[in-house]
């Protein structure tokens, strides 16, 4: 029985070791990707039509929010995860909080869906880890969700500094009120 205790004791401590150090929370993790969540539902339910390229006013708002909401929630993780993470299964848990990276249902026109779900679509989380020139090592995040009849992507690069993971990077477009100002899904 003491044995099973020690053991579990051990897993729970190994568990807590991979979710590093001070400045760490599991909590605002979860509160970060809740946010990013309730601003997608936002965007979700702009109404525009397919084909118009200027951002509806209710949707430039919330295009901001939603990037602030995906850095922070890809911060929070990334402060604490450890030094020697692992890239797919990062990606996987947050696509997981997110809910990204979900496959698209197939589209049914009707009436009623004509000038909905335009904004907001598609959440894609990507990430790679790399070496960076000076032999430190980076990872790349990519987040992006569906605009009109595209996609808004931003990169965020992180760096290895003293066993924690900093941000080095964070590269978006700016407000835009035509579609075209987006970053489209092409980082490399």
């Amino acid at each position: 029985m003491r044995g099973a205790l020690l053991c579990g004791l051990l897993i729970v401590t190994m568990a807590e070791a991979m979710w590093a150090g001070e400045g760490c929370s599991r909590e605002a993790v979860t509160r970060e990707a809740a946010t990013a969540k309730q601003v997608q539902g936002r965007l979700l339910a702009v109404k525009a039509d397919e084909m118009d390229t200027v951002v509806p006013e209710a949707a430039k708002k919330d295009i901001a929010a939603m990037k602030e909401a995906l850095a922070a929630t890809v911060d929070a993780y990334m402060g604490c995860a450890a030094a020697t993470l692992d890239s797919k299964q990062m990606v996987d848990e947050l696509a997981g909080r997110l809910e990204a990276n979900r496959p698209e249902a197939p589209f049914v026109a009707s009436k009623e869906n004509v000038h909905v779900g335009l904004y907001g679509t598609e959440l894609k989380i990507g990430g790679r880890e790399s070496v960076a020139s000076g032999g430190g090592r980076l990872v790349s995040i990519e987040a992006s969700f569906g605009i009109a009849c595209g996609m808004d992507s931003m990169l965020l690069v992180y760096e290895l500094r003293g066993g924690k993971w900093q941000r080095a990077v964070r590269w978006q477009s700016g407000e835009y009120g035509e579609v075209s100002g987006a970053f489209g899904d092409f980082f490399t």
